[in-house]
């Protein structure tokens, strides 16, 4: 869902950014390609400038407006296990921002999708531009067929047996929403209690 669904044009983002862990941010992870199903960009804004590594290029899909959504694949060179992502909001026009999306991989075993992370906090994307949202941790650690527990994002904890990012709650002195990131209360506030604020 973008910023101002139904009435944006469409969606647009500077660059995407996966990591082999999660928070704080390990190795980048190279793409073998990118695609956007359906999708509809100007040639100057295709979807290989959300992967190019310049934050100076953007994508755009006149697919995504009127409330529609918009869905990118991206493929990696190998099986591979992603711990976080980030991604950078465009040079222009905020209603063009994603708000709310999931994101979901392929189990190399069972060819099935499986969702690892869906984020509906809007007051959390900056209405900057070419400012960086992120870096969120993911639920399971399975873009292949490796699936093992993983660390909450720094600040945070969850109950025993947790199966999502979203029972990561910030510590008490911490404050952020479920899922991160939390940050350190700064001198002279203070937070009593863990969870989001």
């Amino acid at each position: 869902r973008l910023r101002t669904s139904p009435n944006s044009c469409c969606v647009q983002m500077m660059e995407m950014r996966f990591f082999e862990e999660s928070v704080p941010i390990g190795p980048q992870l190279s793409f073998l390609s990118i695609r956007n199903p359906g999708g509809d960009s100007p040639e100057e804004n295709g979807v290989d400038q959300l992967i190019d590594g310049n934050v100076d290029t953007k994508w755009l899909d006149y697919n995504a407006k009127g409330g529609q959504t918009s869905m990118l694949v991206f493929t990696f060179e190998h099986p591979v296990n992603v711990g976080s992502y980030e991604w950078v909001t465009g040079n222009d026009h905020d209603s063009r921002d994603p708000v709310s999306w999931s994101l979901e991989t392929k189990d190399a075993a069972n060819d099935q999708w499986i969702e690892i992370h869906n984020f509906t906090n809007q007051s959390f994307v900056t209405t900057s531009r070419k400012h960086l949202v992120g870096p969120f941790s993911v639920t399971l650690l399975s873009m292949g067929s490796h699936i093992t527990c993983i660390h909450c994002p720094n600040n945070s904890n969850t109950p025993f047996q947790s199966t999502d990012i979203r029972a990561c709650t910030c510590n008490t002195g911490s404050s952020g929403p479920d899922s991160g990131p939390c940050t350190h209360c700064v001198a002279g506030k203070y937070k009593i209690a863990s969870g989001d604020a």
